[in-house]
């Protein structure tokens, strides 16, 4: 049995065709963070740095997730299903739609 080990990803959150205000985006990445957040201690119970990232015009979130030691495959799985399933849900319950969450390794 081979296990992987996960220690950062890239999380990328966006919208099309939204026309946000400066001040709607900044509530969402409030919301976003206060979801990421919880998901971690529920999961995987270590501490985590968000270091933020540049964003283009659709994008709400976007930042580097950094654990303060690795995750195994399962925990890094978990994680990110669960950020998917919790972060569409309050987005569609806020009234927006094409929502698109991306992962990339780091």
């Amino acid at each position: 049995m081979v296990f992987v080990i996960k220690t950062g990803l890239e999380l990328l959150i966006t919208i099309e065709n939204s026309d946000l205000t400066e001040r709607e985006e900044t509530f969402l990445e409030v919301l976003i963070l206060n979801i990421v957040s919880p998901v971690n201690a529920q999961i995987s119970g270590v501490g985590m740095v968000f270091n933020p990232l540049p964003k283009n015009k659709d994008d709400v979130f976007h930042c580097n997730i950094f654990w303060e030691k690795s995750l195994d495959e399962i925990e890094y799985k978990e994680f990110k299903n669960t950020i998917d399933k919790r972060v569409k849900v309050a987005l569609k319950m806020a009234g927006l739609s094409n929502i698109d969450i991306q992962y990339r390794e780091s």
